[in-house]
């Protein structure tokens, strides 16, 4: 069997964690990285292990460095990796390695999956484009798959030229991530239905007289305001235009915990 962990924020990763379940030979299951991350330690039902995650500015969301450093991985582990990106994985596949070698451990494989971007201030893809560049996804997780299948090893795909800018340009990324608070808005369409509450990974959002309130453990998934169902967050000028983006095959419930679904709208 092999344990995909996921952490998706519009779903790009759980659709390419689906795929990968049928492509697999072996029997996979998935689990969310959210709903692991109150176990102190997490131990895998087997010793082959798949994490599936976007890469956000060259590397790695911080949700996941937490989860991997609570991550048991046993010696005869086999380790591989997909991330999901706009275009450019950076040093996404170097950064986890180095992450698993203060483990004792490392990546086996690595693999970039070219997806719709979601952060809206870098814009967001035409719906034709977005088909065009999810139709190529599918290609590559099917290659994907023949090489985990293969269980091919010493195989990290990386921005070939640039990836070192990313031990410049993630860490300035990652440092502002605790004052985003103030950087999104809540627009006079929010209905107090409470989804953001619900599909945020950090547990980071509270309604607060109805209305979302940010604090200071944001990821900038976005979950927020592409799954707002009357579009009514906005993060910078550039999500005003109402456009949002999710994977077409993926439903928000499919982000939000048992627990969480059940819990009283605001």
């Amino acid at each position: 069997m092999i344990m995909l962990y996921c952490f998706t924020g519009t779903g790009n990763s759980l659709a390419t964690a689906r795929q990968l379940t049928e492509l697999l030979d072996d029997d996979c299951r998935i689990e969310l990285m959210p709903d692991l991350l109150k176990q102190h330690i997490i131990e895998p039902e087997s010793n082959k292990i798949g994490l599936v995650f976007p890469v956000y500015a060259w590397s790695m969301p911080k949700l996941v460095k937490r989860f991997v450093r609570r991550l048991f991985i046993a010696d005869d582990s086999y380790v591989f990796a997909v991330y999901t990106s706009g275009g450019s994985p950076g040093a996404t596949g170097m950064h986890l390695n180095k992450l698993l070698n203060q483990k004792k451990s490392g990546l086996n494989a690595g693999f970039n999956v070219t997806m719709p971007s979601n952060y809206t201030p870098f814009g967001l893809l035409s719906e034709e484009k977005c088909k065009s560049v999810l139709s190529e996804a599918e290609s590559k997780i099917e290659k994907i798959a023949r090489l985990v299948n293969s269980q091919v090893n010493n195989h990290i795909e990386r921005t070939r030229f640039f990836w070192p800018l990313a031990s410049l340009i993630n860490p300035m990324f990652m440092s502002q991530l605790n004052n985003q608070k103030s950087k999104f808005n809540v627009n006079a369409s929010c209905c107090s239905c409470g989804m953001c509450e619900k599909v945020c990974p950090n547990e980071n959002i509270r309604l607060e007289n109805g209305k979302p309130s940010w604090s200071g453990n944001c990821d900038l998934c976005l979950a927020c305001l592409h799954w707002c169902p009357v579009a009514a967050i906005e993060y910078g000028r550039a999500s005003r235009n109402g456009r949002r983006y999710h994977h077409p095959d993926i439903n928000v419930y499919d982000l939000i915990a048992p627990d969480k679904r059940r819990k009283k709208i605001h």
